[in-house]
């Protein structure tokens, strides 16, 4: 539905990484980290079409139809590791929207050599996403 040059500029404007630190009485360091894009529209039709580009580029996603009562528009995420890897690797090397990407790349690459189950890693992913200096 969409050509390699919109489907650029769709990331480079829509995409909305996520890192997610939540408390986890079974994970090393106490807490359990969550890696995350998100695309949010009010047209399902419009992200079926970005869904097929990320099909087409190997990319697996999860569409919802509505997110839930409180955001009911359709919500398409990427999560586990090697796909947002894939998904990283369609972003043109051209600045974002709003700088969201580097610190994301970061973490992505801590998350994959485990570096952020320690506490040291916990830290360093805190001074990353600006709660501790």
């Amino acid at each position: 539905m969409f050509t390699n040059k919109q489907s650029e500029g769709i990331i480079l404007a829509m995409a909305t990484p996520e890192i997610s630190i939540e408390r986890s009485k079974t994970a090393a360091a106490g807490y359990r980290v969550k890696l995350r894009i998100h695309f949010r529209c009010r047209n399902l039709a419009f992200l079926e079409g970005f869904q097929e580009y990320l099909i087409d580029n190997d990319v697996d996603s999860y569409l919802k139809e509505s997110e839930g009562s409180h955001r009911p528009y359709p919500l398409l995420r990427i999560t586990k590791p090697e796909n947002l890897r894939k998904f990283l690797a369609l972003i043109p090397d051209l600045p974002d929207a709003n700088d969201r990407f580097e610190c994301f790349k970061k973490v992505l690459t801590m998350y994959e050599k485990g570096t952020h189950m320690t506490q040291k890693g916990l830290d360093e992913l805190l001074i990353l996403k600006g709660y501790m200096l």
